[in-house]
């Protein structure tokens, strides 16, 4: 999941996590383990990231996420639930680490859905963040399951994602700053000369 180019660009692949309680921590500190308090310039990769938990994955990658608000769940009565990096690493059992504001490139695709866009929402706005890639499934959204007496499973939409510069994001794919079939080299090239 974790791997650094010869000039110093760490490169984070994040798959999507659906398992217990004690891999979604293992998960977690994989990700967080791989990040160096003096990295300047990342990549996650968020291609292929269908979803599942979000928990290990936003607390995976704390260390490059500001205090404060990183995500709200906002329901259709119109109430919102506050998420912090801090609240999500103490869920998911590991440290809140100190932030650090490297370069990041994170790069999207069709594929990138759910959890995957929650992750990419937390990082909306932030100066030091661009996007590359193809734009995501279109599924910011929060749901419920409900087990029906004939067996069958009800999800219904709760919640939409909403990031900290107030865009809502529920069924719309969420479109890249460069939009690009070569995601990876358009990344690499704009932190080789962002500094």
């Amino acid at each position: 999941m974790i791997d650094m180019t010869e000039d110093g660009i760490l490169v984070i692949t994040i798959p999507d996590f659906s398992g217990n309680e004690i891999q979604a921590r293992q998960y977690a500190q994989t990700l967080l383990d791989g990040i160096s308090p003096d990295v300047q310039r990342v990549i996650l990769d968020l291609r292929g990231n269908t979803g599942g938990n979000m928990y290990p994955m936003i607390a995976g990658v704390n260390a490059l996420l500001p205090d404060g608000i990183v995500l709200k769940f906002r329901r259709q009565n119109g109430r919102e639930s506050n998420l912090t990096a801090e609240y999500i690493a103490n869920v998911q059992g590991v440290e809140r680490k100190a932030t650090i504001s490297p370069d990041i490139a994170i790069l999207t695709d069709g594929d990138t859905a759910s959890s995957g866009e929650a992750l990419l929402i937390c990082f909306r706005g932030l100066s030091n963040v661009r996007t590359f890639g193809s734009p995501t499934a279109g599924y910011a959204s929060s749901n419920r399951s409900f087990d029906m007496r004939d067996g069958s499973i009800l999800v219904i939409t709760t919640s939409c994602d909403v990031a900290r510069t107030g865009e809502v994001f529920c069924d719309d794919p969420i479109n890249p700053d460069c939009l690009t079939d070569t995601p990876m080299d358009a990344a690499l090239e704009w932190l080789r000369t962002s500094h």
